[in-house]
């Protein structure tokens, strides 16, 4: 069995109030200082957890504060990745569509240079062409303009004579 530890009231409930303070009187007197000491030390005690207790609610208040700022430091952290992300997003798609339109513009770039290949071969030919007429033409007024200009026959002989020239 386990007994309870009984104070002094409870073991003796039977003396009157009266007879207690008689019984205790002299230890009263002398512990009276001890009483006021013992007070003194409560208060101080009392004040020191009091003060204790409003440091402990300031750092309370500090730290909820601080997993405030980082919950909203966090949601922020979120917000811009989530931004970053969409951004890239948008990048890649303005990318695939510039090399699109770049493979596409490289194509026409490429026809267009083979067409200008095309017309330069046809230029130089025409080019051929003007500077063969401009003989023949020379050559025939030449021809025309000299003593066998009397005689059309001879004219008529000599321009096809030029124009097989040029046309070998």
């Amino acid at each position: 069995f386990f007994f309870k530890q009984k104070t002094a009231y409870e073991m003796l409930r039977s003396l009157v109030g009266s007879e207690m303070c008689i019984r205790d009187r002299n230890k009263s007197l002398l512990s009276e200082s001890e009483v006021v000491r013992l007070q003194r030390e409560v208060d101080n005690y009392t004040k020191k957890v009091e003060h204790e207790k409003r440091r402990l609610m300031g750092i309370e208040e500090a730290y909820s504060m601080v997993q405030k700022e980082l919950s909203e430091y966090k949601e922020e952290m979120k917000e811009i990745q989530t931004k970053g992300k969409e951004h890239e997003k948008k990048q890649k798609m303005q990318i695939k569509n510039m090399e699109h339109e770049l493979g596409q513009t490289i194509t026409k770039y490429n026809e267009l240079l083979a067409k200008n290949g095309y017309l330069r071969q046809q230029i130089d030919a025409l080019r051929k062409d003007k500077n063969n007429f401009l003989n023949v033409y020379s050559n025939i007024c030449l021809l025309y303009t000299s003593d066998a200009a009397d005689d059309l026959l001879c004219v008529y002989h000599g321009v096809y004579r030029i124009l097989q020239t040029y046309n070998h």
